[in-house]
């Protein structure tokens, strides 16, 4: 069995470094490469617990 943490990519949060809430803030431009980049590294997988 293999675990995987995985920290957010790049948000808009993260370049202006506010935050409102604990809602969904949306990944950056970047932030949407890095997540990308991840997928394609990472094995294929059939179940995830989040």
């Amino acid at each position: 069995m293999s675990i995987f943490l995985i920290r957010h990519a790049e948000s808009e949060a993260n370049i202006n470094g506010k935050t409102l809430s604990h809602a969904s803030i949306a990944l950056s431009e970047f932030g949407h490469k890095q997540a990308q980049a991840l997928c394609s590294q990472l094995p294929k997988i059939d179940h995830v617990n989040a």
